[in-house]
């Protein structure tokens, strides 16, 4: 069963926890290609939050930074269940 970002992206927006599977073979996953490019959007898209954050604190607007915060850290957790749910080592994670 080959699971699109699309349907990844809806499945973390509703919450919803995977039972454990066993991972299938490489040929009946979702395209490698896909994952790494919506593996690497999000890691920049995180690192751009993180960056507003830390301008928002240096000029004193410290609850502003904190949501930038909160965001960064909602997307380096759907980042974590990509890297789980794909078999990704987190030790390639450059953090």
């Amino acid at each position: 069963m080959a699971v699109s970002t699309r349907d990844y992206a809806l499945c973390m927006a509703t919450n919803t926890k995977r039972t454990n599977h066993p991972i299938p073979p490489l040929r009946d996953r979702t395209d490698i290609r896909e994952v790494l490019s919506f593996h690497c959007l999000a890691s920049r898209r995180r690192d751009v939050i993180l960056d507003e954050a830390n301008s928002l604190e240096a000029a004193g607007k410290i609850p502003e930074a904190r949501q930038r915060l909160k965001q960064a850290e909602e997307i380096d957790a759907l980042i974590q269940t990509l890297e789980d749910d794909c078999g990704s080592p987190r030790s390639l994670r450059t953090d």
